[in-house]
């Protein structure tokens, strides 16, 4: 039996039409396929900076005040760095080697300080720094004031200078309480080298004085808490 003109014209418009649309799947599952490749390359760039703005309100009471700044180099290798100024430091020794026989007064002025470090985070969580940390640090203080009277000696105007370089090692333990806000208590240990300036009163007069400087190598052992938030 032989097929119609018209049959035959169906037969074959059906079949354009099957190429037709496999070409328009082929084409769309293309373009799907290379906006996931593209979203999945934002993400992986966006999780590979992590950055860190930190403040240690403890250290306020050793009269410093930095501001410290966190950035990865690798997955689990941060470098921190940060930067301050000092004033009075509240928990130590004031009368600078005196003894409470005599009298003086002084006027602190704004020194500076800063400190840089490596740590090594024991696990990797890729957006934001997490977890146990291990880590090398320095960190440099100076202080400055001005002898302003001794005894009966007034309108003086002598510097006394106080600078401390630490090295330390330390180890600590980040954790976010809220989204990107974080706390960081850690506890370190150390050498300090201190030159400071003392003053040193004529046994015989006392208005007779002469400002020595000393310096020395001592342990030391540093715990705070810093608070901050990633991004």
């Amino acid at each position: 039996m032989k097929k119609s003109p018209k049959s035959k014209l169906l037969i074959v418009s059906m079949f354009v039409c099957c190429i037709y649309s496999g070409v328009l799947v082929a084409q769309n599952r293309e373009v799907s396929q290379i906006e996931y490749s593209t979203e999945n390359q934002k993400q992986e760039t966006k999780s590979n900076s992590r950055n860190a703005i930190k403040l240690n309100p403890l250290l306020f009471l050793r009269g410093d005040i930095p501001i410290y700044f966190e950035k990865n180099i690798t997955d689990n290798i941060f470098i921190e760095i940060g930067a301050g100024v000092t004033f009075r430091d509240y928990l130590t020794s004031t009368n600078y080697n005196l003894d409470d026989d005599h009298d003086l007064d002084y006027d602190v002025k704004l020194g500076y300080s800063y400190r840089i470090g490596l740590r090594y985070y024991a696990a990797d969580y890729s957006y934001e720094p997490y977890g146990f940390y291990f880590g090398l640090s320095y960190q440099s203080q100076n202080y400055r004031s001005v002898l302003t009277s001794l005894n009966d000696l007034n309108d003086l105007n002598d510097d006394i200078k106080t600078h401390n370089k630490d090295f330390r090692l330390e180890i600590g333990y980040v954790t976010t309480f809220e989204e990107s806000v974080f706390l960081e208590p850690y506890i370190g240990l150390g050498i300090r080298s201190r030159k400071f300036d003392e003053i040193s009163i004529d046994s015989n007069n006392s208005n007779v004085y002469e400002i020595e400087k000393t310096n020395d190598i001592v342990p030391f052992l540093s715990a705070g808490v810093k608070i901050g938030f990633s991004f």
